[in-house]
């Protein structure tokens, strides 16, 4: 399959999703989180905000490896047909430069997020994506490197 049909199937699924789950390392160990996340429209970067003392960001401080699952299961036997999901690996990092921009594109997604990210002791954290996995009906698969 060629990139512009996986990236716009990934594009598809990113937008439909409100949350996904991020995967820091936590002393050799995955250590998994719910997140309300962006993507850019070149999907080369996931957005989202945490807390500065959470164990999450604190892990992320340490070793900015990261993983995302999206997914679009709703936990009913169909899902095994009809449901989709996505890995994306990367790179994570606090935002400092262009932070407002950032958290635009955050906030048209999340609104109802506005106190949060405006608050002192909240990071917005951007993934750079190194590569995305794309799985329907639990086999087949995609791959697309981003760099």
């Amino acid at each position: 399959m060629e990139k512009k049909a996986g990236l716009d199937k990934i594009k598809l699924l990113v937008k439909s999703q409100m949350l996904g789950v991020i995967a820091t390392d936590m002393d050799g160990h995955p250590y998994a989180n719910l997140v309300a996340f962006a993507s850019t429209q070149d999907l080369k970067n996931i957005i989202f905000a945490t807390n500065k003392n959470t164990t999450k960001f604190k892990n992320i401080k340490r070793n900015a490896k990261i993983s995302v699952l999206i997914d679009n299961r709703k936990n009913i036997p169909s899902d095994f047909e009809k449901s989709v999901s996505l890995t994306a690996l990367g790179e994570a990092e606090e935002i400092r430069m262009n932070r407002n921009f950032y958290k635009k594109l955050y906030l048209e997604k999340h609104p109802n997020l506005i106190n949060f990210v405006d608050s002192p002791d909240c990071a917005l954290v951007k993934i750079q994506i190194d590569r995305y996995q794309y799985v329907n009906k639990f086999q087949n698969i995609i791959n697309l490197e981003m760099k």
